[in-house]
């Protein structure tokens, strides 16, 4: 039998129910209106939310246990005064921001699928002849996306930092989808770019870096000492050697990828000391195209060929204060993003 629930069986005070013993008990009797569950945050207010929206959204940076149910009334810019660390923090956080970077983040997959087609016809090519894919780099600084992890105070987009790192990956994961040796590049270029902007001084910044932002320069970052034609890994041994207030620098390494076509190698090295190697190592801007550069060509492998990962022989270089970024150590001891997935992809 088929009744039509009183309405006041309905405490949302809507559209009468109307389904199969609505408003009845088990044994046919008149059913009592159940009180709705309140949660945590809208007690005091005697507010009541739905069990089905009891929900916790934690964003990177939002770890709290104190964190407020998804159903609770967001409080207005006129009663501040007297409420909790997490409604406060409602308050603060308004939604603009978050808009404007999903928003960002969009565009900036839309201008890698627009990129697909064209990045795809080359790879058969640029994989046959081992040959750096240039103009792909041309597409993506045209996009502007050569800027990914330089920060937005200098131009960039301030990724691979604070709550930004999943924008980051997400990008590459998608590159790679298209052309896994391109993100790869891209990646290299990123962690190089991405270092040495958030250790630079604001010399450095007004300096060689300005350039770097302003025109899209490739950094290629160059650490690997492991002979590609040795069995055995390799042992960190380029050290900077002093000269009065600045340095000279000779060293060998291997899988540079990108450095026939960087504008900068970014060369990790040491500075002279008792420390372990890790302990005492810096970062070194080289042009590629300085005189005392050497790039000799052993890539020849099965696959990622277009990473052109050539060695690089560097011989009495000399290197000005300026041109070296990080306090000896500052990588690994410092920096929060030494062995995140970035890291990872790298090596």
């Amino acid at each position: 039998m088929w009744r039509r629930s009183p309405p006041a069986g309905d405490p949302g005070g809507g559209a009468p129910a109307i389904g199969r013993g609505a408003g009845l008990g088990r044994r046919g009797g008149a059913r009592r209106a159940r009180r709705p569950r309140l949660v945590r945050g809208d007690r005091e207010q005697g507010a009541p939310v739905s069990r089905s929206r009891r929900c916790t959204t934690l964003r990177p940076g939002d770890r709290s246990a104190h964190s407020p149910p998804c159903g609770a009334r967001r409080p207005t810019t006129d009663s501040v005064a007297g409420l909790r660390p997490w409604q406060l923090r409602r308050v603060e956080r308004t939604p603009m921001s978050q808009t404007t970077a999903q928003h960002d983040q969009a565009e900036r997959l839309d201008a890698i699928r627009r990129m697909a087609e064209g990045f795809q016809s080359r790879i058969a090519a640029h994989d046959r002849d081992a040959s750096f894919p240039r103009e792909n780099f041309d597409e993506l600084r045209a996009a502007g996306l050569l800027g990914l992890t330089i920060p937005e105070e200098d131009g960039g987009h301030g990724l691979w930092w604070g709550d930004r790192y999943r924008e980051y990956y997400e990008l590459l994961e998608t590159l790679a989808q298209v052309d896994s040796a391109t993100a790869q590049l891209l990646q290299v270029h990123c962690h190089a770019t991405g270092f040495i902007f958030r250790h630079a001084t604001s010399a450095q910044r007004e300096g060689v870096l300005r350039d770097i932002a302003a025109n899209g320069r490739l950094v290629a970052s160059v650490g690997s000492e492991t002979n590609p034609r040795s069995t055995r890994s390799g042992d960190y041994v380029a050290e900077l050697t002093p000269v009065g207030d600045d340095w000279r620098l000779t060293c060998n390494k291997f899988f540079a990828s990108m450095a026939p076509a960087a504008d900068y190698l970014l060369l990790w090295v040491a500075v002279p000391g008792e420390q372990s190697y890790p302990e005492r190592t810096v970062t070194v801007l080289v042009p590629r195209d300085a005189a005392e550069v050497e790039l000799i060509d052993q890539w020849d492998v099965m696959g990622m060929r277009p990473t052109v990962s050539w060695s690089v022989r560097i011989h009495d270089h000399p290197v000005s204060a300026d041109a070296v970024f990080g306090a000896p150590g500052a990588w690994v001891r410092d920096d929060p993003r030494t062995f995140t997935l970035g890291f990872a992809a790298n090596h």
